[in-house]
C-alpha cells in the first residue's frame, strides 16, 4: 500500500506541474518571473575572440515555471519550431522609455506583456525571445 501511495503522489505531482503552452507573435502574452541582467559577447565574433569582441548587456526573464513556446496555430515561416521546457527568455525592449526604470527592477520579480518569437540573429542569445516595451513591464 505504501508503494501505491508513493506512486500516486509522484504521478499526481507530475500532472499538476504540467507546463503551459504559449503562442508566437502576433499574439500578446503575459509572463511572470525574475528579471536578470547578463553580459554577453557581441560582434564581431560573439565570444570566439573575447579580446576583440564587444560586450553587450541583455535582460533575461527567468520564468517561475517552464513553458512550451509555439503552438501549431502560431507556427510561421519565421517561427518554425516548438520549444519545450523554456525557463529563460531574452527580452527585446523598445527603448522609448528610461533604462533607469528597468535597472531598478533587476533582481526583482516582474510581469511582462509582449510577443514571443524564436532566435533569428547573432544578437539573440536564447532560443526564445519576447519583444516588449518598458510600459508593459511591472513589478509584482
Amino acid at each position: 500500500m505504501k508503494s501505491f501511495s508513493f506512486l500516486f503522489f509522484v504521478l499526481f505531482t507530475f500532472s499538476v506541474e504540467a507546463e503551459s503552452e504559449y503562442p508566437y507573435e502576433p499574439n500578446v502574452v503575459c509572463l511572470n518571473g525574475k528579471l536578470v541582467k547578463e553580459i554577453k559577447y557581441g560582434a564581431p565574433n560573439y565570444g570566439e575572440t573575447p579580446d576583440i569582441d564587444k560586450k553587450t548587456t541583455i535582460y533575461v526573464l527567468v520564468l517561475n515555471s517552464k513553458i512550451t513556446v509555439g503552438t501549431n496555430e502560431s507556427l510561421s515561416e519565421v517561427n518554425t519550431d516548438v520549444f519545450h521546457d523554456v525557463k529563460y527568455l531574452q527580452l527585446i525592449i523598445d527603448s522609448k522609455g528610461s533604462k533607469e526604470n528597468l535597472e531598478r527592477l533587476v533582481g526583482g520579480f516582474i510581469s511582462v506583456k509582449g510577443k514571443l518569437f524564436q532566435k533569428i540573429s547573432g544578437h539573440h542569445y536564447y532560443s526564445v525571445l519576447m519583444s516588449t516595451e518598458l510600459e508593459n513591464i511591472s513589478k509584482i
